[in-house]
């Protein structure tokens, strides 16, 4: 069997409010306008042979200021007095965490082994560039994919699961936060490769 859903969406934002750190504090800022549009679908498919297949993928070619002649931010230039500030017209710049494509997908198998399931997850997240702070491309991730598996055996008759996993196979680099003032631009990422094994027991 299989299941399917698909979704467009449409935005038109006014006053939209950005924040911006001052080096001190945070103040928001009213953007004008904003819109965005895109589709989104998500589904999953049985592929016999015990497999099954799972993904969604989210498309928003725009999504963009409309009107935003007041942005403020950083410039991407270092000077002794560290980053300069600036107040900048960044009408029809791509809003923040607004990538074009960003998708999840997996594929499960589950058999017998013994006398229990075994069952196999590989798996992958996909983002395309996006700006993670500000319209100024102070700091832009790039695009990435982060890969992960898993493998787990859980007898009959007993509450016990054993998993092998790993995170990040690729070592994809990703933000997990950023900060932006006059002394700096400071990004943090998200875990490199971890391997792991994970013993639980349902009572």
């Amino acid at each position: 069997g299989y299941s399917l859903n698909l979704a467009a969406f449409f935005y038109d934002y006014k006053d939209l409010q950005i924040q911006s750190f001052t080096g001190t504090t945070i103040i928001p800022t009213n953007a004008a306008s904003a819109r965005i549009f895109g589709v989104e679908f998500d589904g999953s498919v049985d592929l016999g042979s015990s497999l099954t297949a799972r993904g969604g993928v989210t498309w928003m070619p725009k999504a963009d200021f409309r009107s935003f002649p007041n942005a403020a931010g950083y410039r991407p230039v270092i000077t002794a007095g560290g980053l300069p500030s600036v107040v900048a017209d960044v009408s029809g710049q791509r809003l923040v965490r607004a990538p074009k494509v960003s998708a999840v997908a997996s594929v499960t198998y589950t058999g017998r082994v013994g006398s229990g399931d075994l069952t196999i997850t590989p798996s992958v997240h996909y983002s395309s560039q996006f700006l993670p702070y500000d319209a100024f491309d102070l700091l832009v991730q790039g695009a990435y994919a982060r890969v992960a598996a898993e493998i787990a055996y859980k007898p009959d008759n007993s509450g016990l699961r054993l998993a092998l996993w790993v995170h990040n196979l690729t070592n994809a680099k990703s933000f997990s936060s950023t900060t932006i003032s006059a002394g700096a631009a400071r990004a943090t990422y998200e875990e490199p490769r971890e391997f792991g094994i994970t013993v639980g027991y349902d009572f």
